[in-house]
């Protein structure tokens, strides 16, 4: 039964933990905290069988891009209560609540027509899955999300022709009664033409960059050098690094791409110029042996190649790092803006350039070095540092003058106001 009171109802449709991050970091901000939110995923009809306490049940499907051009349609991946726990932590199991299109209109029909039109519904963070705005289109017996759901469809940065807009964006943003842009808007136009979005120019919302309160006060170097030098100097005390030696961390995982980047950075390492060089690995715990095959054993015994041992620890580890080797994914590109770190960001290949474009903007704002996967190799990987190295100053100096990492405060105040707005 669908709990009796005013609601916020939010979608998420991404079992990822950065999506789950992102809407984190402004559910449970003061201004909306207290409110209750409702959480559904799209889950493969085949797998909603095989994980107990599923949030929520129901056919869905996620497109793929195949490398011959071709769109397939796949499964999508479970999501689990405890899964959402994990990255909703301060929100008790019992305060999350699973909708579907089907249920709110059945919830519709029992408040009534007149109540139901006076209830405001969000749809938020559903970049990943657009197919949320439009399910009746899905498959039949689907049921299409009711009229009085205010839809806000969170658009990252993709590039592409006006007049070449994909169907499944072109549905979303139609239906869409606004468009949460999470990126500051100058940051955004150096990304991708905003032109291309002329048609939908009165629904975007830019907020900014979307991270923790507390983790952006965690990264942030302190206004004085010293101070900053001093906390360096005590997380490498507590992570058992060096003072005087360069540590490059790469939080990259074992995702898309590790194998070409961990390969790259495996033989950088031997090479004379890095011999002095710490290269820490964040990768997955209790799966370090699968690394012997791109660094040697005299090298991990050493010391000169070690393991991130924690996820609490990567957070250290960018702060107390001198460059990071990293992907392009939204979370990890705005913590290493926060920390002022120099880095180089590694695109991924996407059908409308969204790691790709944010590598544009950030080469084009000198705020990091921009390399794409299909082009990592030792030698490239030698030159970036070598930049990141010889414009040290000016990089550090752009991220410190970056605006705008105000976002999770910007869309809890606008949640906030459309909630007034309901009453």
């Amino acid at each position: 039964e669908v709990p009796q009171g005013k609601w916020i109802y939010v979608f998420a449709a991404d079992r990822g933990y950065g999506h789950w991050a992102r809407a984190k970091a402004y559910l449970l901000r003061d201004e909306i905290r207290g409110y209750s939110y409702f959480i559904v995923p799209v889950v493969g009809v085949e797998t909603k069988n095989k994980i107990d306490s599923l949030i929520y049940e129901d056919p869905g499907w996620r497109m793929r891009y195949k490398n011959d051009g071709t769109i397939e349609r796949m499964e999508k991946f479970v999501s689990t209560r405890k899964g959402v726990e994990e990255c909703i932590s301060n929100i008790s199991v019992d305060e999350l609540y699973s909708l579907s299109p089907k249920v709110l209109n059945q919830e519709n029909e029992r408040m009534g027509h007149e109540e139901a039109n006076q209830r405001k519904i969000l749809v938020v963070d559903a970049h990943n899955e657009p197919e949320l705005m439009f399910p009746d289109r899905l498959g039949s017996g689907i049921e299409p999300i009711p009229d009085n759901v205010y839809k806000m469809f969170t658009l990252e940065t993709m590039d592409f022709r006006p007049d070449e807009l994909p169907e499944r964006y072109k549905i979303t943003l139609e239906r869409a009664e606004e468009i949460i842009i999470p990126f500051p808007e100058e940051f955004y136009g150096m990304c991708v033409p905003i032109e291309q979005y002329r048609q939908y120019k009165d629904k975007l919302f830019f907020s900014g960059f979307v991270i923790e309160d507390w983790l952006r006060g965690f990264l942030t170097p302190p206004e004085d050098e010293r101070e900053e030098k001093e906390r360096m100097k005590e997380l490498r005390e507590e992570l058992g690094l060096p003072k005087e030696n360069d540590v490059v961390f790469c939080p990259y995982g074992k995702g898309e791409g590790a194998e070409t980047v961990l390969t790259a950075i495996g033989e950088l390492s031997q090479e004379d110029d890095y011999r002095d060089t710490i290269f820490v690995i964040n990768y997955p715990k209790g799966e370090e042996s699968s690394l012997k095959k791109y660094f040697s054993e005299e090298q991990f015994e050493s010391g000169k190649v070690r393991f991130c041992k924690s996820y609490g620890d990567v957070k250290k580890y960018i702060f107390s790092c001198d460059y990071l080797i990293q992907g392009l994914g939204s979370n990890t590109m705005i913590e290493s803006l926060s920390a002022q770190k120099p880095f180089i960001g590694i695109s991924l290949e996407r059908p409308f350039k969204e790691q790709e474009s944010k590598g544009y903007g950030l080469t084009r704002m000198k705020l990091a070095v921009h390399m794409m996967l299909r082009d990592v190799n030792s030698e490239g990987i030698k030159e970036a540092i070598k930049e990141l190295k010889d414009n040290q100053s000016v990089f550090r100096r752009n991220m410190k003058e970056l605006e705008g990492f105000n976002g999770a405060e910007k869309i809890a105040r606008r949640l906030k106001e459309l909630k007034e707005q309901s009453k």
